[in-house]
């Protein structure tokens, strides 16, 4: 039986589509990239999930690699990356759930007339338009700041305010029946 290097597995699955190539590489390549990604995370369960990303990305760069001098290296990279990622969206869930949390405790008033408009939240969001939209998702369910906004819309910092709070106001103008309920700084 042939041994066969990585860069020769990585040409056959792309000329070929060959799954058994592809089998090849991830049965020699999967405990290094576990074990980066639990290096990270300290969380098998994660660590399985990140993974398997790792791989598909594998599946999905795999022409482009054929170029790249060192599968092991790429592999090692994606991983700790992919985990950083994953880390960073962890951390940002956490404080979204504590902002939450601490907005309903701290102003019960308000966490009653968010009970009511919520249910409708969507369909108000959806009525606006595509760019006040992505505006108030990237603000609130993003929980990205307003620089940020400005440089997903490719605007300023002052010009992304304007556009969250116009957007803001034809949402409070949605729910008339709700003393101008404020959204909470970023949503669940």
């Amino acid at each position: 039986m042939q041994v066969w290097d990585d860069r020769q597995l990585l040409r056959q699955y792309v000329r070929g589509s060959s799954e058994e190539a592809f089998a090849v590489l991830v049965h020699r390549h999967i405990n290094k990239v576990y074990s980066v990604a639990l290096r990270q995370v300290r969380d098998p369960h994660q660590a399985q999930e990140i993974t398997k990303a790792v791989f598909v990305v594998l599946a999905r760069k795999a022409r482009a690699l054929l170029k790249h001098t060192s599968l092991s290296g790429w592999l090692f990279e994606t991983a700790r990356l992919t985990s950083i990622t994953l880390l960073r969206s962890e951390i940002r869930r956490s404080r979204r759930q504590q902002e939450a949390q601490m907005q309903t405790s701290l102003n019960p008033s308000e966490a009653d007339a968010w009970k009511q408009i919520a249910p409708m939240l969507d369909s108000a969001i959806a009525d606006l338009g595509a760019k006040d939209r992505e505006a108030i998702v990237l603000r609130f369910f993003d929980g990205k700041s307003m620089k940020e906004v400005g440089l997903a819309l490719d605007a300023s910092e002052e010009a992304a305010k304007k556009r969250v709070n116009r957007a803001l106001e034809k949402l409070r103008l949605f729910f008339p029946g709700a003393a101008s309920p404020r959204l909470p700084p970023s949503l669940p």
